[in-house]
């Protein structure tokens, strides 16, 4: 999770330091995952030795379940420090449309409405912690499904994982991108007139 995300939530220093940590951890650990399932998918398309492609989809299972003990304890760290008043009126201010419309049309997220529409709804209620809970219930999910393709090595259970794998992906990308909203500037929220301010651009 970003930097802004650390300053929403009353953290102490020390704890922004080891959250900081604890992100960029998880974000490297989902990325060598990703990287590894799609090098195993490549393995079994060019009908290589199947052992292999089980390989890297086991590979791609633990950093799955590395990241998510990572997320784990960054969810833990934020039920600690509910948000104030004036972060859940933001946060259920904000403008979703008009960030979507900016995140697609600056090609920093893909288009996808119902992974936004998710989001959305997560972010509006005021708590932050439902987001890392919904990132950790994607990776627990997701590692469960790898681990089945790695041991049936059947095209539907590797299909399957796949496309859990891309929507995850997707979901991953968005809430990066409204980290990187500072918070509560009020050029995110809805009404706000539409006028240039400095750091207000995502």
């Amino acid at each position: 999770m970003s930097a802004n995300c650390n300053r929403i939530a009353a953290l102490e220093p020390d704890e922004l330091v080891r959250k900081a940590s604890l992100g960029k951890s998880a974000s490297a650990l989902i990325l060598g995952a990703l990287s590894d399932w799609f090098k195993g998918a490549q393995v079994t398309e060019d009908s290589l030795q199947s052992g292999s492609a089980s390989v890297y989809m086991i590979a791609a299972a633990s950093k799955l379940q590395c990241a998510a003990e990572a997320v784990s304890e960054m969810h833990r760290m934020l039920q600690r420090v509910p948000l104030s008043e004036d972060a859940c009126r933001w946060l259920e201010d904000l403008d979703f449309d008009r960030l979507y419309t900016k995140g697609t049309t600056d090609g920093a997220i893909p288009s996808h409405d119902g992974q936004w529409g998710r989001l959305a709804t997560l972010l509006r209620a005021g708590d932050v912690t439902l987001v890392t809970g919904a990132v950790l219930a994607d990776l627990n999910h997701i590692t469960d499904l790898v681990d089945s393709a790695a041991e049936a090595g059947s095209i539907a259970q590797n299909l399957r994982a796949q496309s859990a794998l891309q929507d995850f992906a997707v979901f991953s990308q968005m809430v990066a991108f409204v980290n990187q909203v500072e918070p509560l500037d009020d050029y995110w929220r809805k009404g706000a007139k539409m006028i240039s301010v400095s750091g207000a651009s995502a």
